[in-house]
């Protein structure tokens, strides 16, 4: 790997966080190798991230060098900020609260990118603050960055005031502006940002998707269940509509006897606990629901691949480019995937072109209780089959999608990368 080149993530999001976006970057570094390219990751030391859901990940055995990692401390700043009746008006302009570790890892980043000769930075969003950590980096050492948008700047910040929109909406467009290089997780996503402006981005985003690692499932193996099981893994993200939906469709085919704790469970896997367990105390479902706060990865994944079927949402009035990465993992597990989302929300896009025929709208109840009727009888009689060949989905493989990011670098590291086959 010597004759690799050189590249830094810079990322809040990293081991042994349990966080969204981890499994994305942590692929990435992993298979990079592979490609040409070494990564270096400049992310918080473990006691700074000791405030978040955490798992004890051996970064050796995935592949990852953990000397080529570089930790830093963190401040939280709601802490800080709430000292002062002043400073209290900074956080609610800021996009998160994640700028704590900027003047370490700024120091940090800097040294790290002139001794090992970096050639390119690569910062993932959100955090959206980790933007300006990279960007000063970049800048202050004269190389390149690419910006990875896993989620908008402006969109998530739809419940703040007007102010702090206008500002964070200022700032996305300086970026977008600024910016040479863009990935993202969704093709709908460079829609959503060439509809809120008068220029097109097309040339300067590129899609990469997050997809599933098959090396991750090696040592899983299908357990057999005696009740028909339905798995949910993850966050509510926007609220608690739609599994409020789902789980009143289940007290209805539980008052009819058509479910019971003898042939019927759904297991919740998130860490929206407290919220979701008053939801299954007003339906009285405690006997068919098994609710289960955060777990590993692996465990996660295991669990997906025990299922039946799989439960998955997105709320009713989200924005139309937004992903979750879990979408891939419950495709790659070939099972029946029972999903509310909003039509043209670009999950809902992607299971119909899979030709799953099991994506619902909130206003479909009936076919909602149509589709778990017929896969429980389908169940019943053993008859339950994979829903798409692994052939079909290998798109959706990293490994595949990190080879395509690496020709990317190559390409920006050449000052060529206009002639980036997207």
């Amino acid at each position: 790997m010597g004759t690799n080149k050189k590249i830094l993530f810079v990322t809040f999001n990293f081991p042994p966080l349990r966080s969204a976006g981890v499994s994305r970057i942590v692929r990435f570094c992993k298979y990079l190798p592979q490609f040409g390219w070494d990564p270096f990751v400049l992310t918080v030391n473990k006691k700074s991230a000791k405030y978040f859901n955490q798992d004890d990940v051996d970064l050796k055995s995935i592949g990852i060098d953990e000397n080529k990692v570089y930790r830093t401390p963190n401040i939280n700043i709601d802490i800080l900020f709430s000292i002062s009746r002043i400073a209290k008006i900074i956080p609610r302009i800021l996009p998160d609260n994640k700028l704590g570790w900027y003047p370490f890892a700024l120091i940090k980043g800097i040294l790290l990118v002139k001794k090992e000769n970096i050639k390119i930075i690569f910062v993932s969003l959100p955090p959206h603050s980790t933007y300006f950590l990279a960007k000063s980096i970049s800048i202050i050492c004269g190389i390149k960055l690419v910006v990875d948008f896993r989620d908008q700047w402006y969109a998530p910040l739809r419940n703040k005031s007007h102010f702090v929109k206008k500002i964070n909406k200022y700032i996305e467009r300086k970026i977008l502006d600024s910016t040479d290089h863009f990935t993202c997780i969704s093709e709908y996503m460079v829609d959503e940002f060439n509809a809120e402006s008068s220029k097109s981005f097309d040339n300067k985003f590129n899609f990469i998707s997050s997809g599933f690692d098959v090396e991750e499932y090696r040592n899983l193996q299908f357990r057999t269940n005696n009740k028909f099981t339905i798995i949910y893994t993850g966050s509510f993200y926007g609220g608690y509509f739609e599994i409020e939906l789902f789980l009143r469709i289940l007290s209805e085919l539980h008052t009819y006897n058509l479910i019971h704790q003898n042939n019927f469970l759904f297991k919740i896997i998130t860490k929206n606990h407290r919220p979701i367990q008053q939801l299954i105390n007003n339906y009285n479902l405690s006997g068919i629901i098994d609710l289960h706060g955060s777990m590993p990865h692996e465990t996660v994944l295991q669990e997906q691949i025990n299922s039946n079927a799989l439960f998955f949402t997105i709320k009713y009035d989200e924005r139309p480019g937004i992903y979750t990465s879990k979408i891939y993992e419950y495709i790659y597990s070939g099972k029946p995937i029972i999903a509310i989302a909003p039509k043209e929300n670009a999950a809902a896009k992607l299971l119909n072109r899979l030709n799953y025929d099991s994506v619902y709208t909130i206003n479909e109840e009936d076919g909602i209780k149509s589709k778990l009727k017929f896969l429980i009888k389908q169940w019943e009689s053993d008859k339950l089959t994979k829903e798409n060949s692994l052939n079909y989905i290998k798109e959706f493989d990293t490994k595949i999608a990190t080879s395509k990011l690496a020709k990317l670098f190559d390409l920006i590291a050449n000052n060529n990368w206009r002639n980036f086959v997207k």
